[in-house]
C-alpha cells in the first residue's frame, strides 16, 4: 500500500493469543484507543465501506474515515479524510492504518499495524502513539479476562 512519496511507518509484535483473540482486541479500540488520549471513543460498525470517526473525551471528532477493507481474521485497512468534518463529495486523504494479523506459531500470532500519509514532521509522533496502543492490544490480547 506504501507508494515512495508516502511517510509512515510499521509497527509489529508477537502476541501469545490466537488470531481470533487478536482480532477481537483489534475490533474493540474503544479497550485500546486510550493510547490516544484519556476517555478516546470510537463510533464505527465493522463493515466495508462503513464510517469510522475518533472522538475525544468530550466529543470533539479527532479523526472521520472509511473502513476500506475488513477480511476477518486477518486484515483490517482503515482510511481517513484531510478533514475531520469533510465534504458531502470529500475524497479519502491520504493517512490510512492497516492491520494485519498473521499466525506464527501454535499459540502465538504476528500483528502489525502500518500507517502511511503521516507526513514527516508528524511520523515520529503518531509511531510513538502507535506503539503505545499496539503494546495495549497485546497486554488485551493476552490477559485470559479480557472479553
Amino acid at each position: 500500500m506504501k507508494d515512495q512519496n508516502d511517510t509512515g511507518f510499521t509497527c509489529a509484535i508477537q502476541i501469545h493469543a490466537s488470531q481470533g483473540r487478536v482480532w477481537q482486541v483489534l475490533l474493540s479500540p474503544e479497550k485500546w484507543g486510550e493510547a490516544f488520549g484519556e476517555g478516546t471513543l470510537v463510533d464505527v460498525v465493522w463493515e466495508e465501506g462503513a464510517s469510522i470517526i475518533w472522538k475525544d473525551a468530550e466529543g470533539n471528532i479527532g479523526a472521520n474515515g472509511r473502513v476500506e477493507r475488513i477480511q476477518p481474521p486477518c486484515l483490517l485497512q482503515l482510511r481517513y479524510y484531510d478533514d475531520v468534518m469533510p465534504a458531502v463529495d470529500a475524497s479519502l486523504g491520504d493517512y490510512y492504518e492497516k492491520f494485519t494479523i498473521t499466525r506464527s506459531s501454535e499459540n502465538f500470532s504476528r500483528f502489525e499495524v502500518e500507517v502511511g500519509g503521516v507526513g514527516e514532521e508528524n511520523a515520529a509522533f503518531h509511531r510513538k502513539l502507535w506503539m503505545q496502543a499496539v503494546e495495549q492490544i497485546k497486554k488485551l490480547a493476552e490477559d485470559a479476562d479480557f472479553l
